[in-house]
């Protein structure tokens, strides 16, 4: 009788911890573009392909900066995560190398751009959102930043009774519920970033 009653909160509680990391990583969000002219983090190095947004953003534009700085990685991944994107516990050579599984990417309609080129309600704008891998031979996409048009298979990570946690443009936090997954009602929230 306790079991599924436990079993449900420790999924509430998880849930909650989603929520607190994309909170978290919005404010390091603001306070990166307050820093960088309202530029958002680089999506990716384009010299070596190894640095991601989330290396630009928790070294501060400098993505091969040697920190100690391991426990913000964990902000990186949903407890709800599971199969291949589990992060990996060592944060050794997959946190040198860049080669991490996150469990949220960034809207790639924003790709290079300042946050100001938000349109209308950013409280409607995604710009980061909790993702699976898509079934590419990519891994960048899922792990890295969310595409909808090069990579049509990629959905929304619906860890949380069927919900995906998702930050947008103005900081907050919400769940989108998505049951059955539907590419079309995914893509607008996607596409709102522009509109």
């Amino acid at each position: 009788m306790l079991l599924p009653a436990l079993s449900a909160a420790r999924a509430r509680a998880r849930a909650a911890n989603c929520v607190a990391n994309l909170k978290q990583l919005g404010l390091m969000l603001e306070q990166y573009t307050s820093m960088h002219d309202g530029q958002l983090p680089k999506m990716q190095d384009t010299v070596n392909y190894q640095y991601f947004w989330p290396h630009y953003l928790i070294r501060n534009g400098q993505p091969t900066a040697v920190k100690q700085d391991y426990h913000l990685w964990k902000l990186l991944s949903c407890p709800s995560a599971s199969g291949d994107q589990e992060i990996e516990n060592t944060y050794n050579q997959y946190y040198q190398n860049g080669r991490e599984n996150f469990s949220y990417g960034m809207n790639s309609l924003l790709w290079d751009k300042k946050i100001s080129v938000i349109k209308g309600d950013p409280s409607s704008a995604a710009v980061l959102l909790e993702n699976t891998k898509t079934t590419s031979p990519f891994k960048d996409c899922g792990n890295y930043w969310y595409d909808h048009d090069r990579y049509p298979t990629l959905v929304l990570a619906t860890y949380h009774n069927n919900t995906a946690n998702i930050l947008f443009g103005d900081y907050h936090v919400a769940g989108f519920v998505s049951n059955p997954v539907s590419y079309d009602e995914q893509d607008k929230i996607i596409r709102q970033a522009l509109q």
